[in-house]
C-alpha cells in the first residue's frame, strides 16, 4: 500500500479525538487522505427523510471535530450516510470513497447493534481494516509492541506499525512467541517469516523472541512495558463469524493502553447480481437518503481558509461567472464585494468574469471599473453562431473560463453574498463524488406556491423521473460543477438550461453526483416569460425521457406554443416557436479540444 485512503466510521464524533489522532499517522503520508464517515441511525420502521439529527447539522460537527482533533494534520474529509443497517452504510461509503483502509473503534458506542455492526465488517471487510481499543486516560505513544504471528494480516500490520512509528516517533519492538512443542521444521519456517517481516520494517526495530506454551500471556505481559499493541489477525479470525468472540474479548480486557487488531481484506467471491425491480418503496427510500446525504447549508462553509486549503491541496483552479442580461442593477457593487471577499482576503477564486449578454454598455462598464474580465458570447466560437438566452452563453464560457470549478450565479436576483459563491463550491472541494450543485432557499411557510417550479417542474419530476424528486428548486440559476463533468455533457440554450444539466449530469454520474445548498433567504428574479419557460422543461423532459427508451421524443412534439388571444370581439391565435436549442458537449468542439491539450489532433469526426 503507497498511499492510504482512510475511512473512519463513527456514531459519537465528539468522542472520536484519541481514533482521529491515531488516523493521522496514515493520512499525513504522502498522497494519503482520509474521510470521518458520521453514521446516522434510522430504524427499520421509519423513512429516512426524517433522521434523528438533520444531514447538514451532522456534518458540522463532523468538520469541527476533524479540525479540532487533527490540528497539525490535514483535516479529515466530513461525510453524512443515512442507513437502517450502520455497516451497510460504512460498506457502501468504502466504495464511494475508495479507501483502503478502514479504522473501526471497539467500544464506541456500548450496545449490540455496534457490536453486530463491528462483526459484520470484520468477518467479510470492504477494505483492509484495523480495529482500536483505547482507553480514555492512554498515555502518549513512545513505544509500539508488534506481536508478529504470521498470517495473511501480518505485512499489513508491519506496514501500520511503520507509519505509526514514523509518526510519533515511538520505537518499534517486533515480538515473536515460538510454541516449544513446534517441530525443528516449523520452527524453521517461523523463523524465516519473522526474519521476513524484520527485513520489511526499514528503520531501527527492537527484535524480541520468546518461547511459551500459552502465547497470548506471554504477548499480555510484554504488552504492559509498551502503549501501543499492534496484533494481526490469525488465519483462525480470518473465516470466523464472531471475530469478536469470547477468547479475543478476554484478551482485550487483560491489555493496557491502545491496542489494534489488523486485518487484511479477502479476496471477495463473485455473486451474481439479483435482478432488481425498482418499486415505489425502494425510489422512496432512494430519495430520503439523496435528501438528507446530499442537502446542505452555505453555512457549514462560512470557514473560507478551509475551502482555500482544500482547494489548494487538490490543486485546483475555481472560476465565478456572471451571465449579466440587461437591466441588471447593482452589478458593480456585487463584483466589488465578491472581488474583495473571494480574491482579496481570502483567494477562493482565481477568476471572475462577466458574460455580457444583450449588449448592454453599463454592464461592461461596471465589470470594467471592477477590474473584472467581460466576454461578449458572440465573440466566442463565433463560427457557431449565436442563440439568445443564458444556456448559450453560459455553454461558450466553458471556452473562456481557466478553472477546473465553475460556478455561475445569476446577479438579477437579491445582490449575490460571499456565502452563496462559497456555499455552492464547498460541497465540491468536501465530496469528490459530487460533480454538480445547484442552490435553493427555504421559502417561508406562508409563501405562494412558485407556479412553474411547484405546479409544472417537480410533479413532472416526480411523474417522469421520480429518483430527482428531492430537488428543491431544480431550475435555480445559481450552481456550480466540475470542468470534466460540464465539458461532457449537451447544454440547452435557453430556459431549459437547469434542468438539463441536473438530468445530463445525473444520467451520466448517478444521483449521488449531484447536490442542493441553501443560500439565505428568496431571491426576487427578474419577469420571465414563465409559459416559454414552463414549455422548455417539458421539452427537456420528453428529451431525457426519450434517451431512457431509445425514442426520439422531441422530434415527434410540437415545437410551437399556440396562445388564444382576445381582439376587437374576436378570438385569434398568436403562435411562437419554443424550441430550446441543444448544444452539443463542449469536449467535441475542436477549438475546445485544442486549447485544453495544445499540440494534439482532434479525433476526426
Amino acid at each position: 500500500m503507497s498511499h492510504y485512503r482512510v475511512l473512519i466510521p463513527t456514531l459519537a464524533p465528539a468522542q472520536a479525538g484519541k481514533l482521529l489522532r491515531l488516523a493521522t499517522s496514515f493520512t499525513a503520508a504522502p498522497e494519503s487522505g482520509g474521510t470521518l464517515l458520521g453514521i446516522i441511525e434510522v430504524p427499520p420502521d421509519h423513512s429516512l427523510a426524517r433522521p434523528p439529527v438533520p444531514g447538514e447539522a451532522y456534518r458540522t460537527l463532523l468538520a469541527q471535530t476533524t479540525r479540532i482533533a487533527t490540528r497539525a494534520a490535514p483535516p479529515l474529509a466530513p461525510l453524512v450516510r443515512i442507513a437502517h443497517v450502520a455497516a451497510q452504510g460504512i460498506r457502501e461509503a468504502a466504495l464511494e470513497t475508495g479507501s483502503n483502509l478502514l479504522l473501526l473503534e471497539s467500544g464506541a458506542r456500548d450496545d449490540g447493534l455496534w457490536t453486530n455492526a463491528l462483526e459484520d465488517l470484520l468477518y467479510d471487510p470492504p477494505c483492509d481494516v484495523a480495529l482500536l481499543r483505547t482507553e480514555a486516560a492512554a498515555p502518549p505513544i513512545t513505544s509500539i509492541l508488534l506481536a508478529v504471528r504470521g498470517g495473511p494480516s501480518a505485512e499489513l500490520a508491519v506496514q501500520l506499525a511503520r507509519s505509526i512509528r514514523a509518526s510519533t516517533g515511538a520505537t518499534l519492538t517486533l515480538l515473536h512467541i515460538f510454541d516449544p512443542r513446534q517441530s525443528p521444521e516449523e520452527r524453521a519456517r517461523e523463523e524465516q517469516t519473522f526474519a521476513s517481516l524484520t527485513a520489511q520494517v526499514n528503520g531501527p526495530v527492537i527484535e524480541l523472541k520468546g518461547s511459551s506454551t500459552n502465547v497470548r500471556q506471554a504477548i499480555v505481559k510484554e504488552a504492559q512495558q509498551h502503549q501501543l499493541l499492534i496484533l494481526g489477525a490469525t488465519r483462525s479470525l480470518m473465516h470466523r463469524p464472531m471475530v469478536l468472540g469470547a477468547p479475543l474479548q478476554r484478551m482485550l480486557r487483560r491489555l493496557p493502553g491502545t491496542v489494534m487488531i489488523v486485518k487484511k481484506a479477502g479476496v471477495p467471491t463473485p455473486r451474481p447480481a439479483p435482478a432488481r425491480t425498482e418499486t415505489r418503496a425502494a425510489i422512496t427510500e432512494q430519495v430520503d437518503r439523496w435528501l438528507t446525504e446530499n442537502t446542505f447549508d452555505s453555512r457549514e462553509f462560512d470557514d473560507l481558509q478551509r475551502l482555500v486549503d482544500r482547494k489548494q491541496r487538490q490543486d485546483l483552479t475555481i472560476s465565478l461567472a456572471i451571465p449579466a442580461m440587461p437591466g441588471a442593477t447593482g452589478l458593480s457593487a456585487t463584483l466589488r464585494s465578491l472581488k474583495l471577499a473571494l480574491m482579496g482576503r481570502t483567494p477562493l477564486l482565481d477568476e471572475i468574469v462577466v458574460i455580457e449578454i444583450g449588449g448592454s454598455a453599463a454592464s461592461e462598464r461596471a465589470a470594467r471599473v471592477a477590474g473584472v474580465t467581460v466576454v461578449r458570447p458572440a465573440d466566442v466560437l463565433s463560427r457557431y453562431g449565436s442563440f439568445p438566452g443564458s444556456g448559450d452563453a453560459q455553454w461558450k464560457s466553458l471556452h473562456v473560463l481557466k478553472g477546473d470549478l465553475i460556478c455561475w450565479i445569476d446577479p438579477a436576483g437579491l445582490p449575490p453574498q460571499p456565502r452563496l459563491v462559497a456555499g455552492l463550491l464547498g460541497p465540491l472541494l468536501t465530496d469528490p463524488d459530487i460533480a454538480y450543485v445547484t442552490a435553493f432557499s427555504r421559502r417561508p411557510p406562508t409563501a405562494a406556491p412558485d407556479p412553474l417550479t411547484d405546479f409544472a417542474v417537480r410533479p413532472l419530476l416526480n411523474l417522469l423521473f421520480p429518483a430527482f424528486s428531492g430537488l428543491i428548486d431544480p431550475l435555480s440559476p445559481d450552481h456550480a460543477a466540475r470542468r470534466a463533468a460540464l465539458e461532457s455533457v449537451p447544454f440547452f440554450t435557453g430556459h431549459g438550461l437547469a434542468l438539463g444539466l441536473l438530468l445530463a449530469i445525473a444520467s451520466a454520474h448517478g444521483p449521488r453526483a449531484l447536490a442542493q445548498v441553501e443560500v439565505g433567504p428568496p431571491t426576487r428574479r427578474g419577469p420571465a416569460d414563465r409559459r416559454a419557460m414552463a414549455f422548455a422543461q417539458l421539452q427537456v423532459c420528453l428529451k431525457y425521457l426519450g434517451d431512457q427508451h431509445r425514442l426520439q421524443l422531441v422530434d415527434q412534439v410540437n415545437r410551437t406554443i399556440k396562445q388564444i388571444q382576445y381582439e376587437d370581439e374576436r378570438y385569434w391565435i398568436e403562435q411562437t416557436e419554443l424550441e430550446d436549442t441543444e448544444r452539443p458537449p463542449m469536449v467535441t468542439v475542436p477549438e475546445y479540444f485544442l486549447s485544453r491539450n495544445p499540440g494534439a489532433r482532434p479525433e476526426p469526426v
